[in-house]
């Protein structure tokens, strides 16, 4: 345990190495940086430190169980720092100039158009989600249930494609935000808003904290980008807009939460409870009171409020991960060569059409949560690092590493920065490839923030004109 605080040293040192020696933009390596020493630094020395009776626990109960002996942390820390210097090195090694030419400024149609049809693709599959689940009022009430995923059995699995099209209204409204950047005038902002309203109340009510803060943050941070450029009539403007989200969030977060208490999740405890209890732990994996005295007394005695402690614990289940992969891959199951990349997509195919997923091998995200805590109804996500080793080993996390940041520094190219929908675009993927380095599991990827990749896809073929044809950066 004491090898991985020594080792883990060198991450925010090469971290900010490899900052200072660029430039002072904060850019999206600097983003993919700042989660690095979150996850597998900050995070894993409040996990360390915090002794396994912290009350903060009972949510994130199968952190107890950390290993006695030195070598998983060893293992965990080079890995930790092997995959952030392949990041850097892809990243770095990524083309200067851009692939695409963009189409003229004040061309606004598109943005229009792809807007409002996501938006109202997002629109009619909310309504009829509703439906299916017995109309608004029975969906309220078991708002806690549906926030839980896409059911993959029972009578709503053969709908759950159509839950996922309703969070098209997500890159939707960024899309009218970049309309309305070019084209000003109180229709095109109205239009904008209600979007950017009706967005909120569908991701409170459907999603979880992730998901609302990637939407809401870059909507934040692209008004206080374009601050310096901005009238005062605009910063009137924007305070109003940021009473009105946090106003929204909470007036939807209020609504859904008197009745979504009252909903039990199978086999488990009550919402208002949070995290797993120690009777849904398998008898395995579940830490003796003889390994939780060991472990204590490996433990530095600093005295952490429950409150750091709890926050703490929110981020370190990718150290968890990669401190179970390394000890039960190869060794209780193989290398999955890559094939993760791939089965996210057929779990796309709708279920009521053709029976994929009957036919599939378990998810990654099963296999995690299995050797963590057993069989159980919730997952335990899994973040770049042990995603690759899960591919090939120290291979896999090389290759996965490298392609990461070289599809970073790719895609920081295509983006434009010259309005402010265009910023909230930007940052929009600025946190998703932030968060992708805790969620790293291509499923998430693929079906979590299929919306997302969607809308770049169009955005490429609709927005951009055509290839790029010479070596000038335009």
């Amino acid at each position: 345990m004491n090898s991985y605080f020594v080792l883990s040293l060198f991450l925010p040192i090469l971290a900010a190495l490899i900052e200072f020696r660029r430039s002072s933009r904060f850019d999206f390596l600097s983003a993919i940086s700042a989660a690095f020493v979150l996850v597998f630094f900050v995070a894993p020395i409040i996990l360390f430190l915090a002794p396994p009776s912290a009350p903060a626990f009972s949510k994130f109960v199968w952190m107890r169980s950390l290993p006695a002996e030195d070598a998983p942390y060893v293992w965990a820390a080079c890995l930790v720092s092997i995959s952030y210097l392949s990041i850097a090195a892809g990243y770095l090694v990524g083309p200067d100039r851009r692939f695409f030419v963009w189409q003229r400024e004040d061309d606004t149609r598109k943005y229009l158009v792809l807007g409002l049809v996501f938006m109202v693709i997002g629109l009619v599959s909310y309504c009829f989600y509703l439906e299916v689940v017995g109309g608004p009022n029975s969906a309220f009430k078991n708002v806690w249930e549906l926030r839980k995923g896409t059911p993959d059995v029972g009578p709503l699995a053969q709908f759950a494609f159509v839950k996922r099209l309703a969070f098209f209204v997500i890159p939707g409204s960024v899309f009218l935000m970049q309309f309305a950047s070019r084209k000003r005038g109180a229709f095109a902002w109205g239009l904008t808003a209600a979007a950017t309203f009706l967005t909120l109340c569908i991701v409170v009510f459907f999603q979880g904290r992730l998901v609302l803060i990637a939407y809401v943050a870059p909507i934040l941070l692209a008004m206080w980008v374009m601050r310096k450029s901005s009238t005062l009539r605009t910063k009137l403007l924007n305070v109003c807009s940021t009473v009105l989200i946090f106003g929204t969030i909470f007036a939807a977060g209020e609504m859904t939460r008197p009745m979504s208490v009252i909903v039990i999740a199978p086999g488990g405890p009550p919402p208002a409870l949070g995290g797993p209890q120690d009777d849904q732990l398998s008898a395995e994996v579940r830490p003796s009171a003889q390994d939780a005295r060991r472990i204590d007394r490996l433990k530095t005695r600093v005295h952490l409020p429950n409150p750091v402690i709890s926050l703490g614990l929110e981020f370190a289940f990718p150290i968890v991960n990669v401190l179970t992969t390394v000890q039960k891959v190869p060794g209780t199951v193989g290398y999955r060569w890559f094939a993760d990349l791939v089965l996210p997509f057929l779990q796309l195919v709708p279920k009521r059409l053709v029976p994929l997923r009957d036919h599939l091998p378990p998810k990654l995200v099963e296999l995690n949560t299995r050797f963590q805590v057993g069989d159980v109804e919730w997952g335990i996500p899994v973040d770049l690092v042990s995603f690759g080793w899960y591919s090939l080993g120290v291979v896999g996390v090389v290759l996965t590493s490298f392609g990461f940041g070289w599809v970073a520094k790719n895609l920081e190219g295509v983006l434009p920065s010259s309005t402010y929908g265009d910023w909230v675009f930007r940052f929009s993927w600025l946190v998703i490839l932030a968060a992708l380095v805790m969620y790293g599991d291509p499923y998430w990827f693929v079906i979590e923030l299929f919306p997302w990749w969607v809308a770049l896809l169009c955005y490429l073929a609709f927005i951009v004109m055509r290839p790029f044809e010479s070596t000038a950066d335009n």
